[in-house]
């Protein structure tokens, strides 16, 4: 399969959390098809443990089952909410009425697909919500910048290269479907 055309430099990394061993080998393929590098978890609690570890927690995107045995999707997503993780969550779930699409979107889940799930529609998502947490990190550093400068002084090329870096990935965010 030809990779999908971003204009990200690096690989993007995401961390996978699905219980089923079959669909994680089946999800890790399909991914690595579309060049993306994943780390897989067998569950929400592995998934926790990942993003306590500094060395391993440059994930872009987060992709986790809702129903595990253990720690499952929400317990996931009450962590990242805790330690205000800035990467994006998106649940793939064989269960999602009402009641658990709401609690998903109050929790801050960028978006549930459903099992089975079409393999382009899920690369899209996953790369929408990368450049949106890619913006949304940048967005609060810039926040940082600017409340910690002296508004009577010049803007400073730093912050100037920032705002330029802002407005080209919320261009990017923009190019893809919502």
């Amino acid at each position: 399969m030809p990779a999908l055309e971003l204009s990200i430099e690096k690989r993007l990394h995401i961390l996978l959390a699905e219980d089923d061993q079959d669909l994680r080998e089946i999800l890790i393929e399909d991914l690595c098809a579309y060049k993306f590098k994943v780390t897989p978890a067998i569950n929400g609690a592995q998934a926790i443990e990942l993003l306590k570890s500094p060395e391993l927690c440059d994930f872009d995107v987060i992709l986790s089952d809702i129903q595990m045995p253990g720690a499952d999707g929400f317990a996931l997503m009450q962590h990242i909410k805790e330690f205000r993780i800035q990467t994006p969550l998106v649940f793939l779930s064989s269960f999602a009425d009402q009641d658990v699409v709401l609690k998903a979107i109050r929790g801050g889940v960028y978006e549930i697909l459903e099992k089975p799930y079409d393999l382009l529609r899920l690369v899209n998502v996953i790369s929408r919500a990368a450049i949106f947490g890619r913006v949304q990190r940048n967005h609060l550093e810039l926040l940082k910048i600017v409340s910690s400068m002296n508004f009577q002084s010049s803007l400073s090329e730093t912050m100037i290269a920032k705002v330029a870096r802002i407005e080209k990935e919320i261009l990017e965010f923009q190019k893809f479907p919502h």
